[in-house]
């Protein structure tokens, strides 16, 4: 009896070090961490199961709930992260991995605060929701609820036979479940069910946007922020998923199709990863290109796997030109030199290890391949819509196409420089994608903004890496904006003096602002030529009148030519 008055008084509590919520499926006892230098402190709940281990015959399914546990669960340690492969060819994870981490600055729940759930990025295979990279400290101390969870990754996450079994997006149904784990535990957190805002990086941004832009998850947020990505971008979604289960099972000695998926479902996690890092490094930009992502469920496939499970089944561009939900207001933007960061990624591969030189040669050799994966492809249902080609076009058009770029970019040359490939790839997966999404969408706000700086709070260039030639902010660097990072040997200080400080107070401002629902600048006008931005490249932030002015506008071409009969 005295341990419930105890526990009584510990739930909600704003004051205790050691404080315990009860969620759906249980009690959790949490811990008060100290924040960043010129934060607060917080506190935080770890390694919660918002579904249950996917594991043995639930491997490649849809998610089902989290299974309820009896006394305190221990929340302050994180959860394990999703099986994937490491940028040098080691496995690390567990396919045990479906956990979220809830970070609030308060438990006296006097008001509600917004909620910010970020979908982690990268690339569909690697990257966990934990504070190795994405630390609460500076939203927190802005006044949001922070989750950030894992979800599964590679083809564990997003293999598709359109099987029962296998009926594709498992990765993607993750985030589903989480948002609605959040709608029914967030409150214990003082956060506000009603003022949630779904966001991104990367691939997790053009989750989130897929989010926006379904039916199946309307309600469960209210804003959308996506930092560098969205759902028109070419690799986030695939039609080739069967050709890609069939490389994977040619990897594991599968010659037989109808062995297929019992072989995939018998192979350790450890021998799913390692094959799919071997399809990986054969690509023409390692750690860049790959062939598990989102994908066209086939209805019966999901719905003979779980009752209401069905998400996707077609491609997010025909979600765009169909407008079949209310837009909810977005904000989002890019880094001014993206591909830098995706450059050296290449670069530290093991089938580069460590050579620019060998990199750029490479690149340049399988150009022709990379063009036609990240810009050219036309989902089957978009060609079947307007009359074209689907894939990559004609062999005559994929020439002139190709012949464009380079005139765009290399004054016509074959050989590209570092530089020029870098600039070509920042246009193509990140700028053109915006664009084109501006010519297509409706209704709703779009506010832009562009992050432009070097900091030495950059997360990837200057934090994780040394990447020379990346002269402005590229892809990730921005998150070091807004995270603290606990894994990088970045010593942020929210209040200091100088360009570094000032730059993390403008962006996490920014981002924290939108998700409160204040003014965050001028909208742009969906399918209007001028497009403003809040351009972050100074002590202050600047509004600009046109996010497109200096950029190329060759991707709304190649996107036309493409989709022209």
């Amino acid at each position: 009896m005295i341990h419930l008055f105890l526990l009584a008084g510990l739930l909600g509590s704003g004051l205790s070090a050691d404080p315990v919520v009860k969620v759906e499926q249980g009690l959790l006892l949490g811990a008060l961490q100290p924040g960043a230098k010129g934060t607060a402190s917080f506190y935080s709940f770890k390694g919660i199961p918002y579904a249950a281990p996917p594991l043995d015959s639930l491997r490649f399914k849809a998610p089902r709930p989290a299974i309820p546990w009896s006394g305190v669960r221990n929340a302050t340690v994180e959860g394990s992260m999703c099986m994937q492969p490491t940028f040098t060819g080691q496995v690390v994870g567990s396919e045990d991995c479906l956990f979220v981490n809830v970070h609030t600055p308060k438990l006296t729940c006097d008001s509600l605060l917004p909620v910010f759930v970020f979908i982690h990025p990268s690339a569909f295979y690697f990257g966990d929701g934990g504070t190795g990279f994405y630390g609460p400290d500076f939203i927190n101390y802005n006044g949001v609820v922070l989750v950030a969870f894992n979800y599964r990754l590679g083809p564990q996450g997003f293999l598709n036979l359109e099987t029962p079994g296998a009926p594709g997006n498992a990765g993607l149904k993750d985030t589903l479940a989480a948002l609605q784990w959040v709608q029914k535990n967030i409150r214990a957190f003082c956060g506000d069910p009603s003022k949630v805002t779904v966001g991104g990086n990367s691939a997790g941004a053009m989750m989130a946007h897929v989010h926006a832009l379904s039916p199946k998850s309307q309600g469960l947020f209210q804003r959308a922020a996506l930092i560098s990505g969205n759902a028109l971008t070419n690799p986030c979604y695939m039609d080739s998923h069967l050709a890609a289960a069939r490389e994977l099972g040619g990897l594991l000695g599968v010659s037989d199709p109808a062995s297929l998926e019992s072989t995939l479902r018998a192979a350790t996690g450890e021998q799913l990863i390692s094959a799919f890092r071997k399809m990986m490094m054969t690509e023409g930009h390692p750690n860049l290109m790959f062939k598990f992502a989102m994908s066209p469920e086939k209805p019966s496939a999901s719905e003979g796997d779980l009752a209401g499970s069905t998400f996707l089944t077609s491609s997010p561009e025909l979600l765009v030109r169909q407008h079949k939900v209310s837009p909810v207001p977005i904000l989002t933007g890019n880094t001014a030199q993206e591909s830098a960061s995706m450059f050296h990624l290449g670069v530290i591969s093991e089938v580069i290890n460590g050579s620019e030189a060998a990199m750029l040669a490479r690149v340049n050799k399988r150009f022709p391949e990379i063009l036609q994966r990240e810009a050219l492809l036309i989902p089957e249902d978009i060609a079947k819509l307007l009359g074209v080609s689907r894939g990559a076009g004609g062999a005559n058009q994929q020439e002139a196409l190709l012949k464009l770029v380079r005139s765009e970019y290399a004054g016509g040359r074959t050989t590209l420089s570092r530089d020029e490939y870098i600039s070509i790839v920042s246009g193509m997966v990140y700028v053109g994608p915006l664009l084109n999404y501006l010519r297509l969408c409706r209704d709703g706000e779009v506010y832009l903004y562009e992050t432009d700086s070097v900091s030495s709070y950059n997360l990837l260039t200057r934090g994780l890496f040394q990447v020379p030639y990346a002269t402005t902010t590229a892809h990730v660097d921005d998150l070091g904006w807004l995270f603290r990072p606990y894994s990088v040997p970045i010593q942020q200080d929210y209040h200091g003096e100088g360009l570094d400080s000032a730059l993390l107070r403008t962006f996490t401002t920014l981002v924290t602002d939108f998700i409160k629902g204040k003014a965050v600048g001028t909208p742009a006008v969906c399918r209007e030529s001028s497009l403003p931005f809040i351009h972050i490249n100074g002590s202050q932030p600047v509004a600009d009148t046109d996010y497109f002015q200096g950029k190329s506008r060759l991707w709304e071409r190649v996107w036309d030519l493409r989709r022209k009969q």
